[in-house]
């Protein structure tokens, strides 16, 4: 389990009620103020967990549980209205020839859903700092003896409760809560993992619930989407009107568009150069110097013990391979999967060790994230990794101290010019239906997907079939992304 930063509490007598409970006001993650110079200015996971933990200092958690969730769904549903803008240009675009000079990604449309994206799992972030602070006081309660502990026993009960019923959704709303449920449960997995004694812990319990339920069979995400899209939708349109979460996101947006634009435009279409470690131009790629026609399929954040096998077994029926950015937190914990995906013949590259906002951290931060993971990663895949994908893609300006890191490290960054927006999009029709528009329209490149999706198998045994048939053809080929480069700097030598 996570380390938590922990404050001195107030007496318990003061926990369960025996004050005046103060109002509590949704948290904004940016306020009112003006635009972000920089997405350095964002709060850190720790800058999350203070404030979360100070939060919960109130007589009774559920007032705080029960705002975390709500901020979490209105933030979903503006992201949902956002895709569905997203998908209307792709509309166009896709009509459109591939054009040498474009990408669909350059469009502010998408700018604004990956603010919204980051905003999102900041709200993710808050609500899982409170079920990690009831799994800890769990724990604080079983290393000591329970003589005389009864407020804190029930502290516990009434968050484990106000838990449960903030997880415990229906409709839409399950939808919407599909990232949290899988993040809530590798918490709970993670915390009996470092400490069998919890397996029978409410946290654990609650882990379970958000297991259950997840979209984890192969045609449930398509089942529910057909009965409640409609419902999704209306959400989504109402949700398009959020004022404050507009105003978040348009503080967001300048400097995520600058980080998408440099990170597109770093490295021009077909130019001249070999692609190796840097922290200049020559160190970042997105595809679009790809020849015409070169596809690399690419996921993120994995490993996972649910998904990415299913994802190998296709690749490798369809002969195809695919390049795999892992977290280096996970890696070791799963090594049956890394030594079979790497037996298979696929690419294994590092997505920094437990996906934070590289730009918020300081230089011990960054010294975790992108060199001990890449020490990590090299141990567990038996060779050091050789591509670098920075979470978010945000990796700052290019000759910056997070650019310069990474080709310290010998490693090149890998944007991407076609994303599926699988974690926001549970729906295989809809995830497949972008992919294609955008692979249409870009003509060649790197394809984003995540290995820890039900969805994203769906969509990829859908489109290793198209892939097949064109690449029999002739109009297509499909490799990793090092395969890419080194036939990019073979045709520069």
């Amino acid at each position: 389990m996570r380390t938590l930063l922990f404050f001195s509490l107030p007496p318990l007598v003061m926990l369960l009620g025996c004050v005046s409970t103060p109002e509590h006001k949704e948290p904004l993650a940016l306020g009112a103020g003006q635009p972000l110079r920089s997405l350095a200015s964002l709060p850190s996971t720790e800058d999350i967990a203070r404030s979360t933990k100070a939060s919960l200092g109130l007589p009774d958690p559920q007032p705080v549980v029960e705002a975390q969730l709500k901020r979490y769904l209105r933030v979903f549903y503006h992201t949902q209205s956002l895709l569905n803008d997203f998908d209307r240009m792709l509309e166009e675009k896709a009509r459109q020839k591939p054009s040498a000079d474009g990408n669909v990604l350059a469009d502010e449309t998408y700018a604004k859903l990956i603010s919204a994206w980051i905003l999102s799992d900041q709200e993710k972030e808050r609500f899982v700092q409170s079920y990690l602070t009831l799994a800890q006081w769990e724990a604080d309660l079983r290393s000591a003896p329970a003589a005389g502990r009864e407020l804190e026993r029930a502290r516990v009960e009434m968050m484990a409760k106000a838990l449960r019923q903030s997880l415990d959704r229906a409709g839409t709303d399950r939808i919407a809560l599909q990232g949290l449920y899988q993040k809530i449960h590798e918490e709970a997995e993670e915390s009996v993992m470092n400490e069998p004694s919890m397996a029978d812990s409410q946290a654990r319990a609650i882990g379970q619930l958000a297991w259950d339920r997840q979209f984890n069979a192969k045609d449930s995400a398509t089942a529910f989407y057909k009965k409640h899209g409609s419902e999704l939708q209306m959400a989504a349109v109402q949700a398009a009107a959020d004022q404050e979460v507009q105003r978040e996101v348009a503080n967001l947006l300048t400097a995520v568009k600058e980080e998408i634009l440099a990170n597109l435009m770093s490295r021009e279409p077909q130019s001249a150069g070999q692609i190796m470690a840097s922290s200049g131009a020559s160190g970042n790629i997105n595809g679009q110097g790809f020849p015409m026609g070169t596809w690399a399929l690419t996921y993120d954040d994995g490993p996972s013990g649910n998904f990415t096998m299913k994802l190998v077994q296709d690749l490798s029926r369809n002969r195809m391979k695919a390049t795999f950015f892992w977290l280096a937190k996970l890696a070791p914990r799963l090594q049956g999967v890394v030594n079979n995906v790497k037996a298979a013949g696929m690419d294994l590259a590092s997505h920094s060790f437990a996906h934070r906002n590289l730009q918020s951290l300081n230089a011990g931060g960054l010294q975790q994230e992108i060199v001990n993971s890449t020490r990590i990663l090299s141990q567990s895949y038996g060779a050091p990794p050789r591509l670098f994908r920075c979470p978010y893609g945000a990796c700052g300006q290019a000759g910056g101290r997070i650019r310069q890191l990474i080709a310290d490290q010998k490693m090149v960054h890998v944007f991407w010019n076609v994303d599926s927006l699988d974690w926001q999009d549970r729906n295989p029709q809809s995830v497949y239906a972008r992919v294609k528009r955008q692979m249409a329209a870009q003509g060649r490149g790197i394809v984003l997907f995540h290995d820890i999706h039900a969805q994203s198998v769906t969509v990829t045994n859908r489109l290793l079939a198209d892939l097949q048939k064109d690449a029999a053809a002739g109009r297509i080929r499909v490799v990793s992304v090092q395969q890419a480069i080194d036939q990019v700097n073979a045709s520069t030598r």
